[in-house]
């Protein structure tokens, strides 16, 4: 969930309505796919969502992804139905990405998952400190949007995608839940700009069927805690409008998809009330 949104394109009005609801930080440590680079990570600490929150030293500009829309969707849908003078204060913990896969880059046997876990714990310290608590910071939810360099992959990785993914949320739950029991997971639904007059991209669509089948799969393997955030024929018909010439999610984009994620996750908060 790195995202190539331009933050120069988030229009004031989403940000007012974000930032007049709430106080949402967000700590950050992404692109170590590559060699590291400058300016990919937040240093341990919690900066305002604002534009300038995340830098791409790939881009040379201020980056952003799904987070916004996430952000948009809980503010309006969850905190205004309770009343309060003080504005209430989420954390966003990302540790992100791209171009990777669940079945080599994110198996929990490798060095990157325990980078994951030894980011996430530092940072829910951090969360308790700031908001002085000496208990154990619980964990709303994980939002889960990867997958398409599995797709793309060896059929292995596709075969085994299923199996992975229910390993790897398992053994998150199991580092990061702690007493509170299982948290909330939300992958989000592959999908891509598609070209169906070209035999290559047909061909992955197919592929990118069937890890969307194994992710389902997974979330009912998961229990009702995991769901998975769907793409409606309405949306993907305007994908075309929502992404970048290359395929990538564009600023809209992420941030629709951040919207569709956060509507899963209050609709599994509803179902346990």
């Amino acid at each position: 969930m790195v995202g190539r949104g331009i933050a120069s394109e988030l229009t004031q009005s989403d940000i007012d309505s974000v930032q007049n609801c709430a106080d949402v930080r967000m700590a950050y440590d992404i692109d170590k796919s590559a060699k590291e680079q400058e300016n990919t990570t937040s240093h341990g600490e919690f900066l305002t969502l604002g534009r300038e929150t995340q830098w791409s030293d790939g881009g040379k500009c201020y980056s952003h992804g799904p987070e916004w829309g996430i952000a948009h969707r809980i503010t309006r849908g969850l905190l205004q139905a309770v009343r309060t003078e003080k504005r209430p204060r989420i954390y966003f913990i990302k540790f992100a990405m791209g171009s990777t896969s669940l079945h080599d880059d994110w198996n929990p046997s490798g060095p990157y998952f325990s980078e994951f876990m030894s980011f996430t714990k530092q940072m829910l310290q951090r969360v308790g400190e700031l908001e002085v608590q000496d208990d154990a910071v619980s964990i709303d939810a994980l939002f889960w949007n990867q997958g398409d360099s599995d797709a793309s992959g060896r059929a292995e990785m596709r075969t085994a995608y299923e199996h992975n993914l229910v390993q790897f949320v398992r053994l998150v739950w199991d580092e990061l839940a702690g007493s509170g029991g299982v948290f909330p997971f939300v992958p989000l639904q592959l999908h891509w700009k598609i070209d169906e007059s070209s035999t290559s991209t047909k061909k992955y669509r197919k592929a990118m069927d069937q890890v969307n089948t194994s992710i389902q799969n997974a979330c009912v393997e998961l229990g009702p805690c995991a769901a998975l955030a769907t793409i409606s024929e309405e949306f993907q018909a305007q994908w075309h409008s929502l992404c970048f010439e290359d395929g990538h999610s564009n600023s809209r984009g992420l941030f629709w998809e951040g919207k569709l994620l956060a509507d899963v996750f209050l609709n599994i908060l509803a179902g346990f009330d």
